[in-house]
């Protein structure tokens, strides 16, 4: 620190210069010998106070006429030159049986590097009553006492006001003496303003007071201010600080205390923070550790917790849970439950096993509880689907195999139960069979539950195999194992339904659909068997009975007009020559005489002959 002198003058402030003429030369001198003193070094510094010492020697004899700061003049007799030389040393050790405030004022000082001395030389001189002060300019963070002032006429400096300083000297009234500011302090004496130290409060009457806890201030600010939240001040001389990761700031704000187990607080952060749901901390973390799979975490400040079998949690929450319906968590620390298997279930929660299906039952991959068997299909357990039921075999306990159909039963596959074979169907016992079976052409079963079809019988039409056989109307017929009845054949006859056509015999004939045979008409043939219509006779041909298998031809000398008649005789003096149709007049020049064989002849007149004779031309022989 730079050294500097300053002489008050009692009497009329002289100037320095004046001083050391009026004292003399050997005064200057011994003035000076005290201004090289150095307190910048703890080994010289020993050194000039053993050259001190050895100055007091030499006044040692002046002893009585020494005088200390504050001491009164009345002792100095005048005409001899004494003074004496005080050392000052503030806030150079600490006592530990100073107070918490004290100690920490006295490090704050020793740590700053903070030495506080002045060197008072006192000049008595009984004739100017003088007093000489040569000291040790304070630093700007340290602070010193009240600098006088000097009134004219006045042999003694007045102390400025409280709370007001000089920095000149010369000053001869009390207004010229200045306020110090908010941010100065000043002491009592010798009064100079300062700036406030770090880690002080400064009013402007007293001397700097010491930062509370949580409290701090920074050089020449004047007062403490509260740490601001989020930060500590645990050395009231330094700027709030920031407390590192898994620190926060204690109550007081003195200082960083560990985040709890449970908390947390990153670098940067002003305060810890609770551990989300589903993670956990130790104390002083800068960062929640997440739960990890197959564990909780429901205390935030402990370690997780395993999950037992039956729980699991896939990571990140704060209890285990149950193992769902439909799964199973079979050992202790399961990030997730396990899908029951095919053929396996679990209805409850929390199972740490799947139980097998039973019997009707299937279980699905997952199934939370077994589901029963649809109709017609059937389980044995431990299924993961039913199965139909088989073609022939009914399934009406489905926990049970399929039983075979009865004769006269049958069941498609997937059917629960065996069903009566129905009308029109058979049903023989063949497992294979899963359908009824249609009664063929000719056959029919007209009650349920048959085990075949039957034979339609002849004269009987089965045109419905689920219906009682008809009976052939007449005309119709049918033999045994036709569907349906028959008409009867053109030329036939069919008195009988169940028998086949009979057919028609010569002189008889019938139409499709007869019963019987119908005898050839008169005038009409039938030649031959299986006729379908009679043959009208001819011209000059007659059939004058029923039944005419053929036509006769009309003879001569007889008329056949009609041909279902008999032959009409000609008349005399008509004749007509075989199979005519009716009978001639005889021609002129003409008779009606037949030539007798040899040996022969006729008698009789012409009218005897009525046979149909030709005629000839009269011979020689016969006239």
């Amino acid at each position: 620190m730079t050294k500097k002198e300053k002489l008050v003058i009692n009497s009329a402030c002289l100037a320095k210069a004046q001083l050391d003429k009026a004292i003399g030369e050997q005064t200057a001198r011994k003035v000076n010998a005290k201004e090289n003193v150095d307190f910048h070094d703890d080994d010289e510094e020993t050194e000039d106070h053993d050259d001190d010492d050895d100055d007091d020697s030499d006044h040692a004899d002046d002893e009585d006429d020494d005088y200390n700061i504050g001491s009164d003049n009345k002792d100095c007799d005048g005409s001899s030159e004494d003074y004496d030389v005080v050392l000052q040393e503030i806030g150079s050790s600490c006592s530990e049986d100073d107070t918490e405030d004290e100690r920490l004022q006295c490090s704050l000082l020793n740590s700053n590097e903070v030495k506080m001395k002045s060197v008072f030389i006192v000049l008595c001189l009984c004739i100017f009553t003088v007093q000489l002060v040569h000291y040790t300019e304070c630093s700007l963070d340290t602070f010193a006492g009240d600098i006088n002032y000097c009134e004219g006429g006045v042999n003694a400096p007045k102390l400025c006001p409280s709370g007001t300083y000089y920095d000149l000297t010369g000053a001869d009234n009390a207004t010229l003496c200045k306020t110090c500011n908010l941010s100065t302090t000043v002491s009592a004496w010798p009064s100079i303003c300062a700036p406030c130290p770090a880690g002080f409060n400064c009013s402007q009457t007293g001397p700097p007071t010491l930062c509370g806890k949580g409290k701090y201030s920074i050089a020449g600010n004047g007062s403490c201010q509260d740490c601001p939240s989020g930060y500590v001040c645990p050395t009231p001389s330094e700027l709030p600080k920031v407390c590192p990761g898994g620190f926060e700031p204690s109550v007081d704000s003195f200082q960083c205390v560990p985040c709890s187990a449970g908390q947390y607080a990153y670098n940067g952060s002003m305060v810890c923070q609770d551990c989300a749901n589903g993670t956990y901390s130790i104390q002083a973390s800068t960062t929640c550790t997440l739960c990890p799979p197959g564990f909780s975490c429901q205390n935030k400040s402990a370690s997780p917790v395993p999950c037992s079998a039956g729980e699991y949690t896939p990571g990140g929450e704060m209890s285990c849970s149950d193992c769902p319906k439909g799964f199973y968590c079979p050992k202790n620390e399961l990030s997730s439950p396990i899908a029951c298997p095919n053929g396996t279930y679990s209805v409850s929660t929390g199972a740490v096993k799947c139980l097998e299906c039973p019997p009707g039952m299937k279980c699905l991959y997952g199934d939370k509880s077994p589901l029963e068997c649809n109709n017609g299909t059937y389980s044995t357990g431990g299924s993961v689907q039913c199965t139909p039921c088989p073609t022939g075999y009914s399934c009406v306990n489905k926990s049970a195999a399929p039983i075979p159909c009865e004769s006269g039963y049958y069941s498609p596959s997937g059917v629960m139960a065996c069903e009566k074979c129905p009308l029109g169907h058979m049903c023989p016992k063949v497992e294979s069979t899963s359908l009824p079976i249609l009664c063929i052409n000719g056959t029919y079963s007209n009650i349920t539950a048959s085990t075949d079809c039957k034979v339609c019988p002849a004269g009987y039409s089965c045109l419905d195999p689920r219906q009682t056989p008809v009976s052939c109307i007449e005309g119709f017929y049918s033999p045994s194992g036709i569907p349906q009845c028959l008409l009867c054949l053109q030329g036939h006859s069919c008195s009988d339904g169940s028998k086949p056509p009979s057919i028609c015999l010569k002189g008889t004939y019938s139409t499709a659909g007869k019963t019987a045979c119908t005898n050839c008409s008169k005038g009409f043939k039938c030649p031959s068997d299986g006729m379908d219509t009679q043959t009208a006779c001819g011209n000059a041909t007659y059939a004058n009975q029923p039944m005419s298998v053929e036509c006769q031809t009309c003879p001569a000398g007889y008329a056949c007009a009609r041909s279902d008649q008999d032959p009409v005789e000609c008349k005399n003096g008509t004749y007509s020559l075989e199979g005519s149709s009716e009978c001639d007049i005889c021609p002129a020049g003409h008779s009606f005489a037949v030539e007798c064989p040899p040996k022969h002849w006729r008698g009789g007149s012409f009218t005897d002959y009525k046979e149909p004779v030709t005629y000839e031309k009269c011979t020689s022989k016969h006239k």
